[in-house]
């Protein structure tokens, strides 16, 4: 008796977890359909600036303790850098121009919000120049650009009210990213745990 409990608990583990394994599946290729119409959707944040270092620069919004949107720098030339995937009404943005690199000169000339159709607001450097400011010192402060000379690592954070206007709603965009994350982690650990079971 005890052998066929053991069989059969067996059985309904390995039934489970082939499940889950073939939902998470499910929802991977369902998301690989749909994403390029989410991504689609999303608005971008243009900042036009100039680093003197190496590495990236990173992009909160809304959220400091969420996995940052990341661009790699130019080291020493002004460019137009693209923050994508961002949806839903902005309320907070960090921006970390040279994480980790102290002595760097950062001189940002504008920032814009674009929104999926098309729709700009844009900040000019004397609207920057009123953002905090974290391990930098603000140096010049012109019409044309705002510069910043980093001690430790510079942080610029501002709370802004811009409502950012996308086709889907904004829960759909959060479901789609949340769902990516736990069908990503389902697939590991559901191969794990069938490689375990056999």
């Amino acid at each position: 008796m005890d052998k066929v409990l053991k069989r059969f608990g067996n059985v309904s583990a390995r039934i489970l977890f082939g499940l889950g394994f073939t939902l998470a599946i499910s929802i991977a290729l369902m998301l690989n359909i749909i994403k390029p119409l989410i991504e689609a959707d999303c608005g971008v944040i243009f900042v036009d600036m100039l680093v003197s270092a190496s590495g990236q620069a990173n992009m909160w919004v809304n959220d400091a303790t969420r996995p940052p949107i990341s661009v790699k720098l130019s080291h020493g030339e002004r460019k137009v850098y693209e923050f994508k995937g961002v949806a839903g009404d902005i309320k907070y943005l960090r921006l970390d121009p040279a994480p980790g690199v102290n002595g760097a000169t950062v001189r940002v000339y504008n920032i814009e919000i674009q929104s999926s159709t098309g729709k700009r607001h844009r900040l000019g450097p004397l609207e920057v120049a009123q953002w905090q400011v974290f391990g930098a010192h603000r140096t010049i402060t012109e019409n044309n650009f705002v510069e910043y000379l980093s001690v430790e690592n510079v942080t610029l954070t501002s709370d802004v009210n811009y409502q950012l206007k996308t086709r889907f709603p904004t829960f759909v965009h959060d479901f789609a990213n949340i769902t990516e994350d736990i069908s990503r982690y389902n697939i590991i650990f559901g191969l794990f745990f069938l490689c375990m079971l056999f």
